[in-house]
């Protein structure tokens, strides 16, 4: 867990970056989906397709 047991943060605080991250990469690369969600891990970035 990258914030920790402890955060009192909120809980899609993560999931708001990486749907910005998303967005902004789309504008540079429209065809192409480089960040995937991961079931029960996160995400991953990857240029290959899969």
């Amino acid at each position: 867990m990258v914030q920790g047991y402890e955060f009192e943060g909120y809980n899609r605080t993560i999931d708001t970056h990486i749907k910005n991250l998303r967005k902004k990469i789309a504008g540079h690369l429209p065809d192409k989906d480089v960040i995937h969600s991961v079931y029960g891990a996160g995400y991953r970035f990857s240029l290959d397709p899969d």
